[in-house]
């Protein structure tokens, strides 16, 4: 199956188009072998198309077709007035038809590739009139799966290089549902399928690297993982469902040398997350991951999404040792997109603050004078439609040694750090000639 877009000016009013071409890779062709002597064929099925009459001369598989949502998100220095997202299919295609009584069987493009209408053979099968048929895509070769109970999943979708903006490869994740209609006068049955998923297009402003995964995460489990569904009911419904809080896209041959954008594609089904933050999760080959994030919305099936995070944040996660010292991580945005950087620690200090812009940032951490490990944030925050979206590192310190055999808590107190200095506690500590030290609550300083 494939799509195509292709951003051209509109001769009326100021509009632009943009198609896409799902691209789907080699699938698996299904043969049908009778394993005993005297074989009975599935009601509605029909073998040796040249012996019999009453069959439908042709077969026309139809893609549906669905708007880009927020297509104003599909660039940045263009405004774009209206888009569209144009599902074509590709000539290695095959489709799963059931009869309204029996079992399956697979039919092979024909002829139409490269258009959203193609005509499919059945090879030595034949539709015969009067009967009911429903078909699926893409075409699972089991022979002995059933009509109410065909699988789906999203788990496992592999992307291959970095999509261009007018392509995207769903492959076998792309399932479509549809009941034949007949035309009598042209001897044509007719599928018009329907989207069971919706189509994710994920656009992170990247630094150079080699780039392994890309994984969309939610706070709670509201993402399809998998099920199943009837071919006969065309409410689309799911059966037996498993949600979970995360789905990963497989990058393969994805290699920036500066600066730039990652294009991803990935289906999903349909799920509510309005206002809410969705997090794309980008790891490299280093195992580092860069986090950003959009607002949520209410995504409904057979639509393509834009989701354009305009902040990516990297590493996500840092180890520091006890003593006192610094990390940096980077921030990659795209355009002039204000942000701002916090700690929720008062042992993690922001030496440098951009607003905008890609940028290395770093932090000072204080020396840890306590044995357990402790934990802090630094959370780079932005405003999207109203919504805060906080992109968050988390800084996880190695125990120090307890300074004098007591307990306290090192913190900064210098001009970087209002609420700073150190808060000691000795329990039989010996003072050191010339030193001074902080007790208690009441902060008062004694000299020795």
């Amino acid at each position: 199956m494939k799509a195509t877009s292709v951003v051209e000016p509109v001769r009326a009013a100021l509009k632009v188009k943009s198609k896409i071409r799902v691209m789907r890779p080699y699938l698996l062709f299904f043969v049908l072998l009778c394993l005993v002597t005297s074989c009975s064929y599935p009601d509605g099925l029909l073998q040796d198309t040249t012996e019999v009459t009453g069959e439908y001369d042709n077969i026309v598989m139809i893609m549906p077709q669905a708007g880009f949502e927020d297509s104003e998100e599909l660039t940045k220095n263009t405004a774009i007035i209206g888009s569209e997202v144009n599902f074509v299919w590709s000539v290695t295609d095959s489709v799963g038809i059931f009869p309204d009584a029996g079992s399956q069987i697979y039919f092979s493009m024909a002829s139409g590739a490269g258009q959203a209408s193609a005509s499919f053979d059945g090879g030595g099968w034949a539709l015969k009139k009067g009967s009911e048929y429903f078909s699926y895509f893409p075409f699972i070769s089991n022979f002995y799966i059933h009509k109410d109970a065909v699988p789906l999943t999203y788990v496992g979708q592999t992307q291959k290089g970095n999509a261009q903006e007018n392509r995207a490869d769903i492959g076998k994740f792309g399932y479509m549902l549809a009941k034949g209609v007949a035309n009598e006068e042209t001897g044509s049955l007719y599928f018009n399928y329907e989207r069971l998923g919706d189509l994710f297009r994920v656009k992170i402003p990247v630094l150079p690297g080699t780039y392994t995964s890309l994984t969309v995460r939610t706070d709670s489990d509201v993402l399809l993982q998998k099920g199943t569904f009837n071919v006969l009911e065309l409410d689309l419904s799911i059966d037996k469902p498993v949600y979970g809080n995360s789905l990963t896209l497989d990058l393969e041959d994805v290699t920036f040398q500066e600066n730039g954008t990652l294009v991803a594609f990935i289906m999903m089904a349909p799920f509510d997350y309005l206002n809410r933050q969705l997090t794309f999760e980008l790891t490299d080959s280093e195992g580092n991951v860069a986090v950003s994030s959009v607002r949520g919305k209410t995504y409904e099936r057979g639509v393509t999404y834009a989701n354009a995070p305009h902040v990516s944040v990297s590493p996500a996660s840092v180890s520091a040792e006890g003593e006192a010292g610094t990390f940096s991580f980077n921030i990659a945005a795209s355009g002039t997109h204000a942000y701002s950087i916090a700690s929720d620690a008062t042992w993690l200090v922001v030496r440098n603050a951009p607003t905008s812009g890609s940028a290395s940032v770093t932090v000072a951490v204080a020396e840890n004078t306590v044995s357990q490990e402790r934990t802090g944030h630094v959370i780079v925050s932005e405003t999207v439609s109203g919504v805060l979206l906080q992109n968050v590192i988390t800084v996880v310190q190695k125990g120090g040694q307890e300074v004098g055999g007591g307990t306290g808590s090192g913190g900064f107190e210098d001009d970087d750090q209002e609420s700073g200095g150190f808060s000691l506690i000795f329990e039989d500590t010996e003072m050191t000639e010339g030193e001074s030290y902080t007790f208690g609550d009441d902060q008062e300083e004694y000299a020795w």
